[in-house]
């Protein structure tokens, strides 16, 4: 092996101007050569652990939480709401101006309810022109 040439392809590559190929080499030869010279010997590891890291493989990642179960967390919101309202009214004996402020207050929380899944609704109205125009280009 002509070593004086490995070193100034050490130098080339430190300096950023080895090609693919010339790359390829240096780690194949650190990673077979049993005998480097010692003033090589400090960059052995660089060029192995390239070559030791390309099997490693990462265990995948959850998913981000995504915006589409917005409207099913303003679906569950009010039925938790609905169903926690009578038992605050069983408490205590509601007069008429209560169970109107109860009233306006789920007819409110539904009025909300119904805007989220609206624009839920709408999202999907877009999601379908976009399948009809994709197909279009598939065909």
């Amino acid at each position: 092996m002509d070593w004086d040439k490995i070193h100034l392809l050490m130098d080339r590559y430190f300096e950023g101007e080895t090609t693919l190929e010339e790359e390829a080499s240096l780690r194949r030869l650190f990673n077979s050569a049993a005998e480097i010279p010692e003033d090589l010997k400090k960059y052995q590891p660089l060029f192995t652990y390239f070559e030791q890291s390309q099997h490693t493989v990462f265990p995948t990642t959850k998913k981000p939480f995504s915006k589409q179960f917005i409207p099913w967390i303003a679906v569950a919101a009010s039925v938790l709401i609905i169903f926690a309202i009578p038992f605050k009214s069983q408490q205590q004996t509601p007069d008429e101006q209560q169970l109107q402020q109860a009233y306006e207050e789920l007819r409110s929380n539904m009025n909300v309810m119904s805007t989220y899944l609206n624009k839920g609704k709408k999202q999907f109205a877009y999601l379908e022109v976009w399948n009809q125009t994709t197909q279009k280009f598939i065909k």
